[in-house]
This record gives structure tokens, sequence and C-alpha cells, in this order.
């Protein structure tokens, strides 16, 4: 039976029959007209949609075209008894949506709209579907984009917390959907520069560590060094202030010296012509001797002349007897005073001869003396010259020493100064190795795979000997050396 005309020469129709014509004939739904259940007509759009002829279609049942189960799992026939028992109990339609299988049982989602009708005076029903099959495949797509999306949600979500541990060895190896791959390959690509910058740190940290622990350990050596330095230095300039006061007392003494030298041989240069006088004097002595000496002699022979006449009067006087007895008293007296006489003329020339002997041996004693005297003036000479040149090397000495000491006190204030600034640096250095163990221990938050160097917190290496402590008061021996020389 044909309820819409199609290729039949048209009846006369009243407008709102040719109107349902049209539309049954060209609308895109698909049309059932069923009575008792089956079957009566259908429309063009449900031929195609179905995948087969009309003359097919009729005195079909609809549940020729479901299958035995609904997406749902409900069975179809009790889901269509549900469907009409809802439409009965209702006036007008009921839409839904369906699973329907085509002539060549692909899938066929519908919506289906079910409404009772009356036609050519007898009830039937008409069925009307609307082809879902591209929402449903756009849902489906849908489905699996947001499936896809939640995958790789999830995936990202499990990566962002394991670089939220610190774990830079995650990678996404399972490929994405087209259309997520690349931001999987970019997420790759920026974990892997990450990790090697993250390497390129943990190296350098490393570096840091070491050299901050060299820095530390060398800051601590040299700043033991520096204050052992001044206080060696504070100590020599100490001494050499004292070296400088003694060599400047030095000086002076030396000064004082060559003054008394000069003296000295201003007084031997005095004495020497005083032992000249002398000796002129003790030979003047000698020349008197000789002379007092013969004249001596010519006493004594006066005195021996005198005792011969004084006996030749006492041998006159016998003679003359009693006239002669007062003259023989007068030549005794004469006779022995010319005796005393003599024998005082001996032992004076026995006195002059010794005092001649004395004089002599004074002269030779005075001559000796005044070679003596010229000897020790042309030592005293040497000594002045050798004095004079002491108390001028010693001045100079003195001037040296004094620009050393001001040399040697610039460089205690200068190595004062340089103590204070190693102090400096051995807190930075200090400083530093604190941040690099704070470094060390950001970096070692993060796995960043293996054949990387070990990040060792810097720790103080084993410092090297400390310089001996001079001595209270020590003086360098080149100091003591130039302050003697």
């Amino acid at each position: 039976m044909r309820l819409f005309s199609r290729a039949e020469p048209p009846r006369q129709q009243t407008a709102r029959e040719e109107i349902a014509d049209f539309i049954f004939n060209n609308a895109p739904d698909a049309y059932f007209v069923l009575r008792d259940g089956r079957v009566i007509d259908c429309n063009p759009a449900m031929e195609t949609l179905l995948g087969c002829r009309r003359e097919q279609l009729l005195g079909m049942t609809p549940d020729r075209f479901s299958p035995e189960r609904q997406p749902d799992g409900e069975l179809s026939s009790e889901g269509a008894m549900r469907k009409l028992a809802e439409l009965s109990g209702k006036k007008g339609a009921i839409r839904f949506d369906w699973m329907h299988q085509r002539h060549d049982s692909s899938p066929l989602p519908v919506t289906v709209t079910l409404m009772f009708a009356t036609i050519q005076g007898q009830p039937a029903m008409v069925s009307i579907w609307q082809d879902r099959r591209a929402l449903v495949a756009a849902q489906a797509r849908q489905e699996k984009m947001a499936a896809e999306q939640h995958r790789v949600m999830g995936a990202f979500t499990q990566g962002f917390a394991r670089l939220a541990k610190g774990d830079l060895t995650v990678r996404f190896e399972t490929a994405f959907a087209s259309e997520y791959e690349a931001l999987r390959a970019d997420f790759n690509t920026t974990i892997d520069a990450f990790r090697q910058s993250m390497q390129g740190i943990a190296a350098h940290a490393s570096g840091v560590s070491a050299a901050a622990s060299e820095m530390t350990a060398a800051s601590d050596d040299l700043s033991r060094r520096t204050e052992q330095q001044a206080a060696t230095l504070e100590q020599t300039a100490a001494a050499l202030g004292e070296i400088t006061s003694a060599v400047r007392a030095s000086s002076e003494g030396a000064n004082q010296a060559h003054e008394l030298v000069r003296m000295a041989r201003e007084d031997a240069e005095r004495s020497g012509a005083v032992v000249r006088d002398a000796v002129a004097a003790m030979s003047g002595i000698e020349a008197s001797s000789g002379q007092i000496s013969n004249i001596i002699g010519v006493i004594d022979e006066i005195a021996f002349q005198t005792n011969l006449l004084a006996l030749n009067a006492g041998v006159e006087a016998a003679r003359a007897g009693d006239a002669g007895r007062g003259f023989a008293v007068v030549a005794t007296e004469v006779r022995a005073l010319a005796q005393r006489s003599a024998d005082a003329a001996k032992e004076i020339k026995g006195l002059i001869s010794t005092s001649g002997a004395q004089v002599e041996a004074g002269v030779r004693l005075v001559g000796e003396t005044g070679r003596a005297l010229a000897r020790i003036v042309g030592q005293v000479e040497q000594l002045n010259e050798l004095a004079r040149r002491i108390a001028k090397s010693a001045g100079e000495q003195a001037a040296g020493l004094g620009e050393v000491n001001e040399a040697v006190n610039q460089m205690d204030r200068v190595t004062q100064q340089n103590a204070a600034m190693v102090e400096e640096s051995t807190a930075a250095s200090h400083g530093l190795a604190a941040e690099a163990r704070e470094l060390a221990k950001l970096v070692g938050r993060f796995q960043i795979g293996e054949g990387l160097p070990a990040i060792v917190p810097p720790s103080v290496r084993k410092a090297s000997p400390a310089m001996p402590k001079p001595r209270a008061n020590a003086v360098p021996r080149r100091v003591l050396a130039a302050g003697l020389v």
C-alpha cells in the first residue's frame, strides 16, 4: 500500500496533502508508517538509511532492524515494549535514542520519534528516525579524545609529580595521539634540556665545591701565615728599632772615641815635644857633667900639688926647729885640708861618673821614649783615622737602619692591612663554601641519571704546616749582619 504518491501521476490534492507528500518524499529524516506493528510505507530517506529498497521493508517489523541488546545492555525487545507503554500513557509523541542496524548489519544509531496517527480512517503509528551516526561518531571521537586527554593528563600528572620530587629522568616513551605527540616531544625535549642543564650545574657545583674547599683551606692557611708574618714583622720592627738605637748610640760613641783619640794625638804630639826638649836638656846635662868632671880633675890636681907643698913646708918647718914650729902646724893643717879636698874631689868625680852614666842611660831612655812617642803619635793618627771612618760608617748605618726601620714599619702596617683583608677574604671564602654546600644540597635533590660526578659538599682540606712562631725579640741574621758591618 502506498500512502504517499511518488512516481504515479498526482491526483488532485489539497494543499495540506501536497505539503505532507512533499515532506514525506523529500525530508532528510526517515519515516516508517506502521500498522499492527508492521511497515506499511516508508519514505526514500528510510530506504537510504537502512540500505534496502521499500519493497523489502514492507511487511517487516521494526525489531528486525534492532540488535539483541542496546548499548546500555538492555534487551531491545524489552526496551521497545517499555517505550510503547510509555507512548500509550502519553498523548502526542515520545522521542528517544535507539540503536538499530542497517541491512548490512552495521550499527545505526538514531533518534526515534513515535506518535500515534489515524491514516485512511485506521489507527497507525508513525516512526521518524533521525540519523545519529555523525553525532555518535563525533561523540566517539570526543570520548576518544577525552580518554586520550585523560591519559595524557595522567601521564603529565605523574611526570610532574616525579619532577616535583626532583626526578629529572622522567620521559614519556609511549606515543600519544597525533594531536598530543608534539606536546610529548616538547616535554621530553624540555626535560632533556633541563636535565642536561642540571647535569652541568651539578658538575659545576662539584667544581665550585672543590674550589670553595681549596679556597677556604688556602684562606685559612694564608690567614694563619699572614698573622704569623705580621707578628714576625712586628717583632722584627721592635728588634730593628732597638738595633737602630744601639747603632745610633755606637755612632755617638764612635764620635766621642774619635774626639778622644784626636785629643790623645794632640797630647802625644805635645809629649813628643816635651821628650825632645828633655832629650836636649839631658844632652846639656851630659855635657855639663863632662865639664864638671874636668873641673874636678883640676881641683884634684890642685889638692895633690897643695899636699906636696904642705909636705915640703912641713919638712922645712922641721928643719927650722922651734922657729918653724907654727909654720909646721899650718903646713899640717894645709896638708890635711888638701887631703880632704882630694878625697872630696875623688868622691865628686865618682858621683859625676855615676851621674854621667845615669844621664847617658837617661838620654838613651829619653831617646827611646821619644821614638816610642813618635810611633804612638803615628799609631794614634791611624787610630784617629779609623775612629773617624768608624764614626762615619756608624752614622751611615744609623741612617740606613732608620730607613730600613721605617720600611719595616711600613711593611708592618701593610701586613696588618693585608691580615685584615685576608680575614675578610677568609670570611668570604667560608661564605662561598656555605653557599656551595647549599647549592650541592639543592642539586642533590634532583635525580639526573648516572655517570655524573658526585656532588660533595666542600670540606676543609688539611691545612699546610704552620710557619714556626718567631722567638720573642728574635732578630733576623741579615739584620744583625747589616747592623754589625
